[in-house]
């Protein structure tokens, strides 16, 4: 699934928020805590809300990889077993607004592949409407 959004920050901007995680962290709808534990990898703590908006915690390890400075990142990750998560974020600039372009990448049976890419989808635009007003 690619998804694609535009911004008014530039690429230096946008690209930070991808980057620094506590960053990412803040803007990002449904994880409400990172920590680092090693070189680009970390633990997120998630919290999502399902059948009757019952609160649904849990954790996973992401690895940040393919990094090349305001222009794409990515970030990998098996979010339960079996069920994994690949994320990839260009950035190109387009008459002054930051073009990002996601990609998102699911491997999990089918059903809940589609529930994972939508619910990403969903907040990951989200999260790019939050890093405007931010």
């Amino acid at each position: 699934m690619i998804v694609r959004y535009t911004s008014k920050k530039s690429i230096e901007e946008v690209f930070q928020y991808l980057y620094d995680m506590q960053k990412f962290a803040e803007v990002h709808p449904v994880i409400y805590k990172i920590e680092k534990k090693g070189e680009n990898h970390y633990l997120f703590f998630e919290k999502l809300k399902f059948l009757l908006f019952f609160p649904y915690d849990f954790t996973y390890n992401v690895v940040i990889k393919n990094i090349e400075f305001n222009k794409s990142l990515q970030m990998y990750s098996e979010v339960q077993k079996g069920v994994h998560l690949n994320l990839n974020f260009l950035l190109q600039t387009e008459n002054n607004l930051t073009i990002i372009v996601e990609t998102i990448e699911t491997k999990a049976i089918i059903g809940v592949k589609q529930i994972l890419e939508m619910t990403v989808k969903k907040a990951h635009r989200k999260m790019f409407e939050n890093i405007e007003i931010d």
